[in-house]
């Protein structure tokens, strides 16, 4: 389900490790005119904005149509670069692959709940059946945008977030800055993997990469 915000006409659909905290933060801002905050949290920091319910986040067509009178919005991401950003934000400063979050017989168990990354990607499809946080967080993006980008009104690259504030100001008349959610770990470079590595991970999101062949070589 995309994060709507009627007042304006808008529609963001959002992809885990896309800036999606972010945005959503920011599209709650548009329609409500404050930052989510949990009842009883401090003045100025922020709320765990997936406290709220957005509905199911997987593609579907139907959807799509329910809100085609909404100018749509989506952001992408190199799909290596995503992988290490999950990587590093939910397997290690996150811990999604802790004891008590896994099976007790599963891989995290017999590698330890902070696999090193070539373990983590050698294995990724086992850590991806084993728990539902990094299965959410590395599923390819079509998953979640569906097969074809130009059902959607504006299309930005992850780089491109200046771009995409510029239109929410245009669009609104709203000047606000975008919460930087979600940053915690490492910034990992895929110019530390190795060309097996890349190889088996350009295969892995080889439909990604097809998907956004225009942005992304």
């Amino acid at each position: 389900m995309p994060v709507v915000s009627e007042k304006y006409g808008l529609a963001y659909y959002p992809v885990p490790k896309i800036a999606s905290s972010s945005l959503k933060h920011a599209f709650y801002f548009l329609e409500h005119g404050d930052w989510y905050r949990k009842q009883g949290q401090p003045d100025g920091t922020l709320g765990n904005i997936h406290e709220l319910s957005f509905g199911d986040p997987h593609f579907s067509a139907e959807t799509l149509a329910r809100h085609a009178h909404l100018e749509s919005i989506v952001v992408i991401r190199d799909p290596i670069k995503r992988l290490l950003s999950a990587y590093a934000n939910r397997v290690l400063y996150h811990g999604d692959l802790n004891a008590w979050r896994a099976r007790k017989d599963g891989i995290s168990f017999r590698h330890g709940p902070r696999p090193d990354l070539a373990t983590f990607i050698a294995h990724l499809e086992d850590y991806q059946r084993e728990s539902a946080a990094i299965r959410h967080h590395t599923v390819p993006v079509r998953a979640f945008l569906g097969p074809d980008l130009s059902r959607y009104s504006h299309v930005f690259r992850i780089e491109e977030m200046d771009s995409l504030m510029a239109l929410l100001r245009n669009r609104t008349g709203q000047t606000l800055a975008l919460p930087h959610e979600q940053a915690g770990g490492p910034k990992i470079s895929p110019d530390v993997l190795s060309a097996a590595q890349h190889e088996k991970l350009r295969t892995f999101y080889a439909r990604d990469y097809e998907l956004m062949q225009d942005l992304y070589a």
